[in-house]
């Protein structure tokens, strides 16, 4: 991924977890010492949540054939 995309892409991950996930964002704010490896931590969570799911909803797309 080049820089722009990378910023573009921190931009749009910050922007979804303070609408979706405002209370443990600032957790995590609060709370950690290392705040930039706290909101890394939460983003790849997230990330792996994302394609959990969407690794699901190809299975059940694949059963529905």
């Amino acid at each position: 991924m080049d820089k722009k995309n990378q910023d573009k892409f921190k931009v749009v991950s910050l922007n979804f977890a303070k609408e979706r996930h405002k209370d443990l964002l600032e957790w995590l704010y609060k709370e950690s010492e290392d705040r930039e490896m706290a909101l890394s931590s939460f983003c790849i969570s997230i990330l792996k949540l994302y394609k959990a799911d969407m690794e699901k909803q190809d299975e059940t797309n694949r059963d529905n054939i």
